[in-house]
């Protein structure tokens, strides 16, 4: 009789002992963070955003966050959370000049009404690569084209005397390079 009680007895603290751990339990694989909570709080994971606001910075594991899945079943909430290691937020603007290069190299150019010419706009100009957003952009002066099977709009325009670059749209996780 008392094996008859006790079963259920220690079945049932076993259960109530995972669903107590079950949610401070994450798993870490391949750029992601698995894991089951009680609530649906994300806060911890967003505590730093960036300009871009899908994109936040979670400073204690050095890592940004991409994005986030949340599904609700029963009582328990389940986490999807892709990351890539360091703080995107230090260079969410930064256009790197070996882009410029490639692009000046290889890309398929397919819109180019202004006849514009990067590489004679920039050579003897010293370029200035900071992680900053430019603003005076009249979207009226770009090319379109495709590079790495990717199609992209690089704008062109000036800020005082500096020569911008910006590749995407102001919306859109824009790239800036400055040239002087």
């Amino acid at each position: 009789m008392k094996k008859k009680i006790i079963i259920p007895i220690i079945v049932l603290v076993i259960l109530c002992a995972g669903l107590i751990t079950l949610p401070h339990i994450k798993i870490y694989k391949n750029n992601t963070i698995k894991y089951i909570s009680y609530s649906d709080d994300i806060s911890e994971y967003d505590e730093i955003t960036c300009y871009d606001d899908g994109i936040s910075y979670y400073k204690e594991k050095d890592i940004s966050i991409i994005d986030i899945d949340i599904e609700k079943k029963f009582m328990f909430y389940f986490f999807d959370i892709e990351y890539v290691e360091g703080n995107l937020c230090d260079v969410e603007f930064i256009l790197e000049e070996s882009y410029v290069k490639k692009f000046i190299d290889s890309a398929e150019i397919i819109d180019n009404e202004k006849n514009i010419d990067i590489a004679s706009l920039i050579k003897g100009k010293t370029a200035i690569i900071k992680n900053k957003r430019y603003f005076g952009n009249d979207y009226e002066t770009y090319i379109e084209y495709k590079l790495e099977d990717k199609y992209e709009t690089m704008y062109i325009f000036y800020v005082d005397d500096l020569l911008v670059l910006q590749v995407g749209l102001s919306d859109e996780g824009p790239k800036f390079i400055a040239y002087k």
